[in-house]
């Protein structure tokens, strides 16, 4: 009696420990199959402008495209792209300085798969610093075209910065 006894003990025994693995183990699967979707839900959640975005922290403006000329009615073309854009200036200097320039520009953005585009035209004395406006509020990226006329001769520099 004492064996069928222990024998029931050690299959009780086994049992529990076999069942409390089990649950251990799926315990384990599913929440890591959890944390997947979690994961698979952040990275394919919508917008109304597209794909969810993380909050963008400020980093310094920086130039991604420059051009330059010099001559009579000097004209100098910059054109770049720029992701995550903030800000977007475009930033023109002469010599002489303080002559009126005439800018032109052209922005193409991107948000998710959608596309915004806006150009404008501005004359105003250099040196001239001004922000572009984007068509869309959060872009991805940018594609900026700009240029400037001098209404004299000189040196003429313009840049893009984001």
């Amino acid at each position: 009696m004492k064996t069928v006894l222990k024998i029931a003990l050690g299959v009780v025994l086994g049992l529990t420990i076999l069942i409390v693995g089990c649950t251990a183990i799926i315990g384990a699967g599913a929440s890591s199959v959890q944390d997947d979707l979690d994961k698979a839900a952040r990275d394919t959640s919508r917008t109304a402008d597209g794909p969810a975005k993380t909050p963008r922290t400020p980093r310094k403006a920086r130039n991604f495209a420059t051009g330059k000329a010099q001559g009579d009615f000097a004209v100098a073309s910059a054109a770049g792209t720029i992701d995550n854009p903030g800000e977007i200036r475009v930033k023109v200097t002469s010599v002489p300085s303080a002559q009126q320039g005439s800018v032109s520009w052209t922005m193409i953005c991107t948000t998710g798969t959608g596309v915004g585009s806006k150009d404008g035209q501005f004359d105003a004395a250099t040196p001239i610093r001004r922000v572009l406006p984007k068509p869309q509020a959060s872009p991805d990226d940018c594609t900026v075209s700009t240029n400037v006329q001098l209404d004299r001769g000189g040196k003429v520099n313009i840049a893009i910065a984001g």
